[in-house]
């Protein structure tokens, strides 16, 4: 694909040579994979990841951002062979940073390039108790509660490997 931004005066006669860079299309997802299925589907996605690519030959770097179903693009140049080194690096907050080497050859189809994401450690706070009226919340008279083991499950129903206590007051 190319383009150029450029204001031009046609109101006489005018020969006009225009330089043009030629940009590759890279597309792609990013999501965190919470049921190890390695597809990208609702709930998944990560919104505002930033995707850079570096440039091998010049050093130019190019970003884009992740929207709300984790999808980002941006056009990457190439050189007159129509191939392109760049390094990608991926980084989002709570997130490990990710990185890659991504040749690009140009061709009819533009790249794709999808990015599955590993979360930070994440910490749970709350209290244990005893619901006594059943309503999911802690109420005045109800008291926090020591716990000896808890465990984690996830969407899909599938205990985790976290385990976790609380004190004589439930936190």
């Amino acid at each position: 694909e190319y383009y150029r931004n450029m204001t031009v005066n046609l109101t006489r006669d005018t020969t006009l040579l225009i330089p043009v860079e030629r940009r590759f299309a890279v597309s792609g997802v990013v999501y965190w994979d919470k049921n190890s299925d390695k597809v990208s589907q609702t709930g998944e996605y990560v919104v505002n990841a930033t995707v850079s690519f570096v440039s091998k030959s010049d050093g130019r770097t190019y970003n884009a951002t992740s929207n709300s179903l984790g999808n980002y693009r941006l056009y990457l140049p190439v050189d007159n062979k129509t191939t392109g080194k760049f390094d990608a690096n991926l980084s989002c907050a709570g997130f490990t940073p990710k990185k890659a080497t991504v040749p690009l050859n140009v061709s009819a189809q533009n790249k794709t390039l999808d990015w599955v994401l590993t979360p930070n450690n994440v910490t749970l706070m709350g209290t244990t108790f005893l619901d006594l009226n059943g309503n999911g919340a802690m109420n005045r008279y109800e008291r926090g509660v020591p716990v000896a083991h808890i465990e984690f499950w996830d969407q899909t129903n599938v205990s985790r490997a976290f385990e976790a206590s609380s004190d004589i007051n439930g936190s």
